[in-house]
């Protein structure tokens, strides 16, 4: 997914920042929205997650052909960034509650979106939970996966069928090549991955 991600932690709290400059990621970002899950057992277990940015539907419906990209992408970014989705595994699913930065900020979680040259940055500040027995945290990243776009031509919305594409309008396995940008107008794979961390034992503040 042409991403780069880095986690820090203290005795206190978990830090954890996503960078892109892939076009196709950050729209997947923008237009849907990230969840981040922690898991403090480190089993890669979706027991708590966070969505965010929640993503307003004049948003989502945006045509982003007719504007300024860098323009659109600030915009966007702006509005969308004053709440978030706490999720919990629950019996039969999982349950959804919605707050506002304030809320969060007073549970000690921090979420915030920016641009830094063309990187998408998202950054991310949760309590460390976790017992000094066990420092390992899974942490999981999820886009939905993406839709027919409107705007796309060929079956499925993918790439147009014939000597500028597949035979079926279908994108190779894979979605993207190396360079990260989608084959013609096929749609983005979501992102979908798990990092396993070692958190370090943070000493004492005197």
């Amino acid at each position: 997914a042409n991403v780069l991600i880095a986690v820090l932690n203290d005795r206190d709290n978990i830090y954890i920042r996503l960078l892109t400059r892939s076009k196709a990621t950050q729209l997947m970002i923008l237009r849907d929205g990230l969840t981040i899950w922690i898991d403090e057992s480190g089993s890669n277990e979706k027991t708590f997650g966070l969505h965010f940015p929640l993503v307003k539907e004049d948003h989502r419906k945006n045509d982003t052909r007719n504007h300024n990209p860098e323009n659109t992408l600030q915009e966007t970014i702006k509005d969308n960034q004053h709440s978030m989705a706490l999720l919990e595994s629950s019996v039969g699913g999982y349950h959804s509650r919605i707050v506002s930065e304030a809320e969060a900020a007073k549970m000690g979680i921090h979420a915030h979106l920016g641009v830094n040259l063309d990187y998408l940055v998202y950054e991310l500040q949760v309590p460390n939970n976790t017992s000094t027995d066990n420092n390992i945290v899974s942490i999981g990243f999820e886009t939905e996966k993406a839709q027919k776009r409107p705007d796309m031509d060929g079956p499925d919305g993918g790439m147009p069928s014939g000597p500028n594409g597949p035979p079926g309008g279908r994108p190779p396995k894979g979605g993207m090549p190396p360079g990260g940008s989608p084959h013609g107008n096929a749609p983005p794979e979501s992102l979908q991955m798990w990092a396993t961390v070692k958190l370090v034992n943070a000493p004492e503040v005197p």
